[in-house]
């Protein structure tokens, strides 16, 4: 199995994921994953959330869907960032 090459860091923060609402699961500098009740329908999506008052947001690519059983309606979401904000990085150092 191949390793990521960064280390995820886990979460639980709101976020807009093409407007709709989801949990950020967990992320590194080059991705996320996302809860969410909705899964995009698009391979491009834009990410929103708020950290220390300012908003922050991302452009991602979808690498994968996962259906989540145990919970009705529930998808985690995969994504890559593409091309993060400075915003971005100063959230990942903040935490």
């Amino acid at each position: 199995m191949e390793k990521r090459k960064q280390k995820r860091k886990k979460s639980r923060i709101l976020v807009k994921i093409n407007g709709k609402s989801g949990i950020l699961i967990d992320y590194s500098e080059t991705g996320l994953q996302i809860s969410t009740n909705s899964p995009p329908s698009k391979k491009m999506v834009d990410i929103q959330f708020d950290f220390g008052g300012k908003e922050i947001f991302l452009k991602g690519v979808i690498q994968w869907i996962k259906k989540r059983y145990l919970i009705r309606n529930n998808f985690q979401v995969g994504c890559i960032l593409k091309d993060p904000p400075g915003e971005y990085f100063q959230f990942l150092q903040n935490r």
